[in-house]
């Protein structure tokens, strides 16, 4: 539906890449909520336990890095994966002050489940779309939030607002 201003103006916000990116994010969240909701799991924890299991021992700021968030928000959605023991939490060989996870037996056992949810949930997701379009789309997808620019600060920028 158009308003007043997209029609005098001619702007549209559906042809915002931006405002349809948003949308897809949220279309992906209600796909996850569909098949994670009675688990409790966000899907930061979910992507938390995902890289935990790829890489055991994996320290704080190296996860930061590769969740691609700030510090404060990883530490809050470690918190209850902690708490429920699905992570463990192990203090640095070399550094005492450096955290480092791994998943605990029962975090372990969670995987299969998390894998199969996170598949059935890109399905849904996806479910309109030619595989030739998914695979384009994820393509078109990594160009814009590539991990060396992903449109975080860099610590040489030296920027208030950085996220490491």
């Amino acid at each position: 539906m158009e308003t007043d201003f997209e029609t005098e103006t001619g702007f549209e916000l559906g042809s915002l890449t931006g405002h349809l990116l948003r949308l897809g994010h949220l279309a992906a969240q209600r796909a996850f909520l569909k098949q994670f909701g009675r688990d409790g799991l966000t899907s930061l924890q979910a992507g938390i336990v995902m890289a935990v299991h790829g890489a055991p021992g994996i320290d704080h700021r190296s996860l930061v890095a590769r969740m691609q968030t700030h510090k404060s928000v990883l530490t809050t959605a470690i918190k209850p994966l902690l708490i429920s023991g699905i992570l463990t939490q192990h203090k640095g060989e070399q550094d005492s002050r450096v955290a480092s996870y791994r998943l605990s037996a029962e975090g372990r056992a969670t995987i299969p489940s998390i894998y199969g949810k996170l598949g059935d949930a890109e399905k849904l997701l996806t479910s309109e779309l030619t595989e030739y379009e998914i695979v384009v789309l994820r393509d078109l997808l990594k160009k814009i939030v590539h991990e060396r620019d992903a449109g975080f600060p860099s610590k040489s920028e030296g920027s208030k607002n950085r996220l490491d």
